[in-house]
C-alpha cells in the first residue's frame, strides 16, 4: 500500500534577521513580521510505538460491506507513520485503493495539515484531492484557505486552486495574497501563482 504525501514550501518572512536588527525599525516598517496566529488542529499519534509501515485506525465504529468497502464512522483517527488522518467518516474502497473522508476532514503530513469538508486519496496512484479548507504550512507561519488541493506524489507537486495565503493573524488584512491557482515543485523548492492579487 502507498502513502500518499502532502507537502509545501515554506513560504514565510525571513528569518535571519536578529534582534538588534529589529529594533532599528519603527512598527510602521515591520508590517510583514506579523504575529503568530497557529490554531493548528493537534495531531492524532500512535497508542504504542509500532513498526514503520502499521496502520493505526480509531473510530466509533466500523463496518465491512461486502464490495470490499470498510466505513469508519465517528472521531476517526488514522495514523500511519508521519501521516494522520482524521475525520466524521472514513471509507476505504479495497478495489480502487481509495480513502475518502469526509465531515471534518482533517489531514497532517509532512509540510501541510489541511483541514476541509472532504478528501480522497489514491494510494495506486499516490494522488490526493482536498476540498475547500484551511491548511497550515508546518514549517514557517503560513497558513490559508484553499478551494481545491490536488497532491502529486509520485511527481512531488502540488496544485492548489481558489487559494488565500498569509502569514498573519487571522483579523489582519495586510500580508496577504490571492491567487487563482498556486503550483507548488517540492523538489525544486519553488512555487509560481497566476491571477495574484
Amino acid at each position: 500500500m502507498r502513502k500518499i504525501l502532502i507537502l509545501s514550501l515554506a513560504l514565510g518572512p525571513l528569518s535571519a534577521l536578529s534582534t538588534p536588527a529589529l529594533a532599528q525599525f519603527s512598527d510602521r516598517d515591520t508590517w510583514w513580521l506579523c504575529p503568530a496566529d497557529r490554531d493548528v488542529p493537534e495531531r492524532p499519534l500512535y497508542t504504542e510505538p509500532l513498526a514503520p509501515g502499521s496502520t493505526e485506525i480509531r473510530a466509533d465504529t466500523s463496518r465491512i460491506e461486502k464490495d470490499g468497502t470498510t466505513l469508519f464512522a465517528g472521531d476517526v483517527e488514522m495514523i500511519r507513520d508521519s501521516r494522520s488522518i482524521a475525520g466524521d467518516l472514513l471509507t476505504y474502497e479495497d478495489a480502487r485503493a481509495l480513502i475518502t473522508v469526509e465531515g471534518n476532514a482533517t489531514i497532517w503530513d509532512a509540510g501541510l495539515v489541511w483541514r476541509g469538508e472532504q478528501a480522497d486519496f489514491n494510494l495506486d496512484s499516490d494522488i490526493g484531492l482536498l476540498n475547500n479548507g484551511n491548511y497550515w504550512m508546518t514549517s514557517g507561519r503560513g497558513r490559508g484557505y484553499a478551494k481545491s488541493a490536488e497532491i502529486d506524489r509520485a511527481e512531488n507537486i502540488s496544485l492548489l486552486r481558489g487559494v488565500d495565503y498569509t502569514t498573519c493573524p487571522k483579523d489582519a488584512t495586510t500580508g496577504r495574497f490571492s491567487s487563482s491557482r498556486l503550483r507548488l515543485d517540492h523538489d525544486a523548492g519553488r512555487g509560481s501563482a497566476t491571477n495574484v492579487l
